[in-house]
């Protein structure tokens, strides 16, 4: 996930991982996105192996706040 800060000040940016799947998805959830600053957003899905096979579903949503 790439991410573009476009104001001219600071912001705080919170990401919430659903409950369903926040057990597989790895992140960092909370920073600072400097004013012009573009930043890559890795998320790491891990299932282990003994995760039965079936559909996981859930959803991820970014809070932007000025900072």
């Amino acid at each position: 996930v790439i991410i573009e800060n476009t104001y001219d000040f600071d912001v705080l940016l919170k990401m919430y991982v659903s409950k369903e799947i926040k057990p597989y998805i790895f992140a960092n959830e909370t920073f600072v996105l400097k004013s012009s600053e573009t930043k890559k957003i890795s998320l790491v899905l891990v299932v282990p192996a003994e995760t039965a096979y079936g559909n996981y579903s859930g959803d991820i949503t970014f809070e932007f706040w000025k900072k």
